[in-house]
């Protein structure tokens, strides 16, 4: 148990998992930002990772900081809290982020990134392809084949692919830059709440996982499409993976078409986060 004056409570089920504390956890602390970064005497509750789940600790103290909010202020809950002051921001659903939050996180994610420029990232010399790749659960077994095929049928494309290790910061950086994501199923596309209107996203898993990412996508304002990754009909949701290339590629590019459509209708305003 843990006893304290202040304390915004954002601490909510799987909360220490990466998608669940990046699109559900942390965009509620957005509701009052402002208040946090002006009382440095209030603290603020998570939810405790797993004993040997350093990196969890890790990636949350750095998402909070890219918000100003410095680690001595942070405390890991597992059961109860006692203080004389308790703030609860609206709870979100598991699965189903609030647009609201989720933009407005968005925005300030990218003013911390690039506080000279507003929010707005740099250009990149050429577009580029996020290829996330995992190593476990819901692996692309031809991931290989997947990146050749993207280089060699979109070669005004960088093709980089996404392993989620290094400073936070950066991995942010490259999704708020990314012209495209190809990902299977997992955290990773969790970063997609860094990346421009209208971004292309193309969610690899089985009809049996979840549809988060699909929620996420569209609240987010992205272009969104969905590979089963297999011929099978129904495949577990942590199986591997192995996508036929060709309609990896041929919905890619319908993704960019259904981009250029979007941008058409609604044009990219680079002040406009949401």
């Amino acid at each position: 148990m843990f006893a304290c004056m202040k304390v915004v409570v954002i601490a909510q089920y799987w909360g220490d998992e990466y998608y669940h504390f990046l699109v559900e956890a942390l965009p509620r602390i957005t509701l009052m930002l402002d208040v946090l970064v002006e009382n440095l005497d209030i603290k603020v509750a998570v939810h405790a990772p797993k004993p040997g789940s350093e990196s969890h600790t890790t990636y949350i103290y750095e998402l909070l900081a890219l918000l100003g909010i410095e680690s001595e202020r942070v405390i890991f809950i597992q059961t109860e809290i006692h203080a004389d002051l308790a703030i609860l921001p609206s709870s979100t659903p598991c699965g189903r982020p609030d647009t609201q939050m989720v933009n407005m996180l968005r925005s300030v994610l990218l003013k911390a990134m690039y506080p000279r420029t507003r929010g707005i990232p740099p250009q990149v010399p050429r577009p580029v392809i996020v290829l996330v790749v995992r190593e476990s659960r819901r692996w692309l077994k031809n991931n290989d084949q997947v990146r050749e095929a993207l280089k060699q049928y979109f070669p005004d494309h960088d093709i980089v692919e996404f392993w989620g290790i290094g400073p936070i910061i950066r991995q942010m950086q490259l999704f708020a830059t990314a012209s495209v994501i190809v990902a299977p199923h997992g955290a990773g596309l969790s970063n997609m709440v860094a990346s421009p209107l209208h971004t292309p996203v193309l969610e690899i898993g089985s009809p049996d996982c979840s549809a988060c990412y699909l929620h996420l996508a569209l609240k987010l304002q992205h272009v969104y499409a969905r590979h089963p990754g297999t011929k099978e009909r129904r495949t577990a949701c942590a199986s591997a993976y192995e996508p036929n290339v060709d309609e990896v590629v041929r919905l890619v590019r319908g993704l960019l078409e259904a981009k250029q459509q979007a941008d058409a209708m609604d044009p990219p305003n680079p002040f406009r986060h949401f």
